[in-house]
């Protein structure tokens, strides 16, 4: 009998009757809204909803949440029009479907913590790479300032692009000597040149 176990787990026979997958949504409408009082007195906000599907093979189609229950989520959440929700899609084996909202979409402050990390990142690499070699501050520095020159050039003087970009490369290139020439050493300090 264990032995058929260990072949034929019995999760399987659990998926096979049901599956399940994560969509994001946005909630378009608030159909009803009701609060609820707990055990312990304290109100609980319960909320029909309609969303409208932002991913998977549902996208653009409205769906309805149903979160008015007699059963009372401890850790429900309160939706406004405009939000984005992570759904979860149930079907069972018959094919019918049932949808729960599991969380906020959270990518955003996601992307911006990522954003920040890659930046401070590249600044400890810059300040190192310019204490270890002073020569590539002044054309490192310098190209930032050659490309908004440059563009400035070609979208409002509309000024011929073979010569403004030879004037550009130009540029770059007396940097590249100026800063061969003139290493800056004056600042050694790593943390100055992640401000600057």
């Amino acid at each position: 009998f264990l032995l058929l176990l260990l072949i034929f787990p019995l999760g399987t026979l659990a998926q096979e009757t049901q599956s399940e997958e994560n969509l994001k949504a946005k909630v378009i409408e608030i159909i009803e809204e009701r609060e609820v009082a707990d055990a312990s007195g304290a109100t609980i906000t319960q909320q029909n909803l309609k969303l409208q599907v932002l991913s998977g093979d549902l996208v653009d189609q409205e769906i309805i949440f149903y979160g008015i229950d007699e059963i009372q989520v401890l850790s429900g959440q309160t939706y406004q029009v405009g939000d984005r929700v992570i759904v979860s899609r149930q079907t069972n084996a018959a094919g019918e479907q049932a949808f729960f909202i599991l969380d906020y979409v959270r990518t955003n402050p996601i992307l911006w913590l990522a954003l920040i990390l890659v930046i401070a990142v590249f600044a400890y690499l810059c300040a190192d790479t310019f204490i270890k070699n002073p020569k590539i501050v002044i054309p490192s520095l310098g190209l930032i300032p050659t490309a908004i020159f440059v563009g400035f050039m070609l979208y409002n003087v509309k000024a011929n692009p073979v010569f403004t970009t030879v004037l550009g490369l130009a540029i770059l290139d007396g940097l590249v000597a100026l800063g061969q020439n003139y290493p800056v050493t004056a600042i050694d300090n790593q943390s100055t040149w992640i401000l600057i």
